[in-house]
């Protein structure tokens, strides 16, 4: 069954508590299985930080949280992800 749980980014401790969340991997560290609003994005000017090459994904998912007010999880794959061994990431997992 779906499950969806609301966390609201309302205070300070809330906002420690789902960035520890995010860095402890409990939502994944990738941009790809996740939905931002544009809206926010443009307001705050958010992007990728330009000299990171590897984790920029998580640069730019705790720079959202911060201007967020709140996020919604949901417990079922909605993306499916294929790792191609010519991809960065491909490289990094054939060493």
């Amino acid at each position: 069954d779906l499950m969806e749980m609301q966390i609201d980014l309302k205070d300070e401790t809330c906002v420690i508590n789902c960035m520890c969340d995010i860095l402890s991997n409990k939502y994944g560290y990738e941009v790809w299985s996740k939905i931002f609003r544009k809206e926010l994005i443009e307001k705050y000017n958010l992007n990728f930080p330009a000299q990171i090459t590897y984790g920029e994904d998580l640069c730019f998912i705790l720079k959202y949280v911060l201007k967020a007010k709140s996020i919604i999880t949901i417990n079922q794959p909605i993306y499916c992800y294929y790792l191609h061994q010519q991809s960065m990431m491909g490289k990094l997992y054939s060493i």
